[in-house]
């Protein structure tokens, strides 16, 4: 089910739970702990039974969960890995920062706009999901700037629920996702129209916790081929009429920003249509269409992708010269 789950333990004071610290320690009690922790989930399991006794799939994983050999099996397949991980202070990557400038890469694994702190609460994910991190570690390291690339489709999407004004509908049908099925706890692969305002609001996000963006990769380029004319959103009508080209920064209080998202879950898109495109590859009217996006957020053009492969990527001459 993903991290998502580690994470409300992790926020529950009354639910043991395991820090990165402890799996270098002594067996003993890193055993100890998890036996507690296996009773906890043993007995929500038994509960869960209880309100649905004909889920097959409750009886399974309840049966998993308490089964006598379960804590010993964990420690044999993943002690001696975690173990080892955890002797690394970080040392290990500050000496590659310093002797290899250039060659190491910090790779986000989500959007700004799931940020926990400042995304469109309550659809967020549980961390932060910025670049300020990487950056102390590179000023630690005395490593030299690094080149900050913001990685974004040709088009939007969004897995599960959330506000997304420039869905369309249809559009997963016509650009399916065979990496992103959907699933009970995440929902669809919801797919729309390339969202300038949500992007500009994004970069500003960016651009508060770190230096920035200092280039644009704009990928799948290549799904959006013989689909006819392109739909880009260029603002959001609200509910009340008003139209807005631009997103104000988050508010602090919890309250306030599940309001936001359910306003802007209620408003509607304002669409421009560019030029589709048949060829494979990059043709002259993909690339146009790529440049309008960099254009309408300022920022230059590092990489196009136009396919899954690696061979699919065209970049700009200076791309790499950097740490990024």
């Amino acid at each position: 089910m993903g991290i998502g789950a580690a994470h409300v333990d992790a926020a529950d004071p009354r639910m043991p739970t395991l820090r990165f610290a402890e799996l270098g320690g002594p067996t003993a009690p890193l055993r100890s702990k998890l036996r507690l922790i296996q009773q906890i989930k043993l007995d929500r399991a038994e509960q869960l039974v209880e309100q649905r006794p004909a889920d097959p799939e409750l009886m399974l994983g309840m049966a998993e969960i308490g089964r006598p050999g379960l804590v010993d099996d964990i420690l044999a397949a993943y002690a001696p890995v975690v173990q080892a991980l955890a002797v690394d202070d970080g040392e290990g990557l500050r000496a590659v920062l310093r002797d290899r400038p250039g060659r190491v890469i910090f790779e986000g694994a989500q959007g700004v706009l799931l940020d926990a702190r400042r995304g469109f609460w309550p659809y967020v994910t549980p961390s932060r999901t910025d670049a300020s991190l990487a950056e102390v570690l590179l000023a630690e390291a005395g490593a030299p700037p690094p080149l900050r690339l913001w990685v974004l489709r040709a088009y939007a999407t969004r897995h599960g629920p959330g506000p997304f004004v420039s869905e369309l509908a249809g559009m997963a049908a016509r650009v399916p996702e065979r990496h992103n099925l959907e699933r009970r706890w995440q929902g669809p692969m919801r797919v729309g129209a390339f969202d300038l305002v949500a992007a500009r609001h994004a970069l500003e996000l960016a651009g508060s916790a770190a230096p920035g963006v200092d280039a644009l990769v704009l990928t799948c380029l290549d799904r959006l081929a013989g689909l006819g004319p392109i739909s880009v959103c260029t603002a959001y009508v609200a509910p009340e009429g008003a139209v807005r080209d631009h997103l104000d920064p988050p508010p602090a209080d919890r309250d306030a920003q599940a309001q936001r998202s359910a306003g802007l879950m209620r408003c509607t898109p304002v669409l421009t249509e560019h030029a589709g495109w048949d060829e494979p590859g990059l043709p002259v009217t993909a690339a146009r269409y790529a440049r309008s996006i960099a254009d309408a957020l300022e920022r230059p053009l590092a990489g196009l992708g136009t396919g899954e492969t690696a061979a699919d990527r065209c970049w700009a001459p200076s791309t790499g010269q950097r740490a990024g």
